[in-house]
């Protein structure tokens, strides 16, 4: 009998051991509202109706510990149609993405955000024109942790939607869209959700279970 016990205690403990090493393999992909944290919806910004008006986005956020930067392109604060058409946006603002129409090519590469500090979620809003895809992708410095990418559902302005990453090693996110042609395209987003604190994240709820299962079956073999 102990040695049946002992059997399956190893066998408990290896494949407990597997099911973390692959938790760690990349940035899981979670549901905006399934954590809290810090969330910046730009209406501290001086937005204008028409596209690139508004004031450009960059360091204004410094003090939370988070920058902004679009290359060769720029990000600008819009309090037009792409706020009021939405239902899911904060008002007044969002930041619509200057991508030269698809006409930026190679040098159109979406907006960078880098943080200070090492952040173990991230999420926004997503808003563009139909036919069109959004990607969130994460880092830890440069290399990419992992890539997520949606065509979301149709809203009151095009498509809209939100996407987030969770990994305790994210310290830059690059966010993006590209048309059905594949070229990088305008795009706007809002209320952006980071936050340092632990996720629980779905392998670790299920390495819980398999470990009270496991208990259960020891537990069982023990009362025999």
């Amino acid at each position: 009998m102990q040695r049946k016990n002992t059997s399956l205690y190893i066998t408990c403990t290896i494949l407990a051991a597997w099911m973390l090493a692959g938790s760690n393999a990349s940035a899981l992909p979670i549901a905006y509202n399934s954590f809290s944290g810090t969330v910046i919806n730009f209406d501290g910004l001086t937005g204008a109706p028409s596209f690139g008006s508004g004031e450009v986005l960059a360091n204004q956020y410094t003090g939370l510990g988070v920058s902004f930067s679009v290359l060769n392109f720029s990000a600008t604060a819009n309090n037009g149609i792409l706020a009021t058409g939405s239902t899911l946006t904060s008002l007044p603002n969002v930041i619509w993405v200057d991508q030269g129409g698809g006409g930026g090519g190679s040098s159109a590469q979406g907006m960078e955000i880098t943080f200070s500090t090492a952040q173990s979620a991230v999420g926004l809003y997503f808003e563009g024109s139909r036919g069109s895809t959004f990607t969130l992708s994460v880092y830890a410095g440069a290399s990419l942790i992992e890539s997520l990418t949606s065509g979301l559902a149709v809203g009151g302005s095009g498509l809209e939607g939100f996407l987030a990453l969770q990994d305790p090693n994210i310290t830059r996110a690059i966010v993006s869209s590209a048309n059905s042609s594949g070229q990088n395209w305008n795009f706007s987003v809002d209320d952006l959700k980071f936050t340092g604190d632990s996720v629980p994240e779905p392998s670790s709820i299920m390495l819980f279970a398999f470990g009270l299962t496991g208990f259960g079956l020891l537990r069982r073999f023990n009362s025999r």
